[in-house]
This record gives structure tokens, sequence and C-alpha cells, in this order.
């Protein structure tokens, strides 16, 4: 064999053995990528099944609305649901689009503690996340106390329905 072989051999070889390693280290990569898949795939389909990844749950949040409006006893609320725009967060977790939907609220109440059945009604309902953003609580101008069932506050909250998207990847 002559040395032009030989060095052609070796080149070849190297070339091989560079190709092995790649291979090998894109083998672990997916390894990896499968075990975190595996870790995480409970708690991105708990998620999916609460419809805080994916497209907008505009009907379910509504229905959530008028299911914990039980709670206060036959008083009104009147609610408002403004488009979906991005979420104005300070940082954002990486790989995810955070979007955000108003919900603008105004709900008749008897006492403090019906804003706080309402609000608990509304997280058991399970329609998404939903975080208060803000609250006022007013007393209606109503006279003289009166012992009749009737509201005796207004609430006005603001809440942010939460909805994540995962970022597309680019082959």
């Amino acid at each position: 064999m002559s040395l032009a072989a030989v060095g052609e051999a070796r080149r070849v070889l190297e070339q091989e053995q560079s190709r092995l390693a790649a291979a090998r280290a894109r083998l672990n990569q997916v390894d990896e990528e499968r075990r975190a898949l595996e870790r995480y795939a409970p708690a991105y389909r708990a998620l999916l099944a609460a419809g805080i990844v994916g497209p907008e749950q505009r009907v379910n949040w509504i229905d959530a609305v008028r299911a914990a409006s039980q709670s206060l006893r036959g008083f009104a609320v009147d609610y408002r649901l403004a488009a979906q725009q991005p979420a104005r967060l300070l940082a954002a977790p990486a790989g995810v689009v955070v979007h955000e939907s108003l919900m603008e609220l105004n709900l008749k109440l008897l006492h403090e503690g019906d804003l706080l059945a309402f609000l608990s009604a509304l997280d058991n309902q399970h329609a998404g996340l939903a975080l208060p953003r803000s609250c006022t609580i007013q007393r209606l101008a109503s006279g003289p106390f009166s012992a009749r069932f009737e509201p005796k506050l207004v609430a006005e909250c603001s809440l942010v329905w939460i909805t994540l998207s995962p970022v597309e990847r680019q082959p």
C-alpha cells in the first residue's frame, strides 16, 4: 500500500469517525428530548384539558361566568370580553406565546363575601386561567337601611383570561 493510499484511508476514517460522533450526538439529543416529552407530557395534557394551552375558550369562559353567577343569588352579572392580545408580561417562558383576553365584570352584591364566592365559583369551573386584575366595590345609593333582599353593593372587576400557544419551530 502506498503512502497516498494510507493517507486517503486515514482521511476517510477521520471523516467517518466525525460523522459517527455527529450521529451519536444527535441520538443523545433525541433521547434527551424524548425523556423531556415523557416527563412533561402529563402536565402539558392537563394544561390542554384545562383550556390554558391552545386557542381561546371564549364560549367556555362565558359559560363559566354564567355558572359562577349562581353564587350571587340571582343578582345580575354583566360582562364584556375584549379581543385577545399579547399578554403584558415582563418576561414570557421560552418557546411559548402568552395571550390575554380582558373581561370586564359588573356584579350586583348583597355583601362583600358575594364577590369572593363568585371568584371562587369561577375558579371551580376549571374553564381556563382567569386572573383578577382589579376590583372596586361601591355601595349602591338605596336610601335608608332596608332588610329587603336586594343588592347593596356593586363591584366592577377586570379579569384577564390567559392562553398559551407553543411557538412554531422551524425545521
